[in-house]
């Protein structure tokens, strides 16, 4: 949702949020959410009036295809594609919410692939040719398999790859070591849709 700056400070936004709050509960939604700018002040005061607090940190980040390979890889880690009867499996083991795999497999181009160790899923990551849309693992080494197991779907003309990070510092810690750059910072909010 962006404002033009020429109609700034006139409600525009919040009467673009009523509107997508009285659509949410007429399909039934009690919640929702939305990312911003962390320092878009006045966008989040606006989605804190509106019932919406932070919830995780976000960042997307860039790294070479070549970096990949700097990332220490976790011994007896798998990856695949996903299939939809693996998704409740995946969903439980990594804190997503039901549903949210299959969301995130659903654009056409896109893959969803797991990681499991002995112990069952220890990664997840959807990706279309450009950009991994979600990332998630239980450690952060674990991501070399997961991006190893993209990496044939790329566009053979892409040298890098733009990985989404939710709520994971030590990741990003990990990926930034390995020669990955922060691109774009986000902040997740989200709350109930007010009555």
């Amino acid at each position: 949702m962006i404002t033009d700056p020429a109609h700034r400070r006139q409600g525009v936004a919040r009467t673009l949020i009523a509107a997508v709050a009285e659509q949410g509960r007429a399909a039934g939604f009690r919640r929702w959410r939305l990312n911003v700018e962390p320092d878009n002040a006045a966008a989040r005061a606006l989605y804190e009036r509106c019932g919406m607090s932070v919830v995780l940190a976000s960042v997307s980040m860039r790294i070479a295809w070549t970096d990949v390979a700097r990332i220490e890889p976790v011994a007896g880690i798998v990856a695949r594609p996903l299939a939809p009867a693996d998704d409740a499996r995946f969903e439980d083991a990594l804190a997503l919410s039901r549903g949210e795999a299959s969301a995130y497999r659903a654009p056409a181009g896109r893959v969803l692939v797991g990681a499991e160790g002995p112990d069952g899923p220890v990664g997840v990551i959807a990706y279309d040719p450009i950009h991994a849309r979600l990332l998630r693992v239980r450690v952060p080494g674990h991501t070399r398999v997961l991006l190893d197991a993209i990496r044939p779907y790329a566009q053979p003309d892409h040298d890098s790859v733009n990985v989404l990070i939710e709520g994971d510092p030590a990741l990003e810690a990990m990926l930034t070591a390995s020669g990955a750059e922060a691109v774009m910072r986000v902040l997740r909010t989200e709350g109930d849709i007010p009555g």
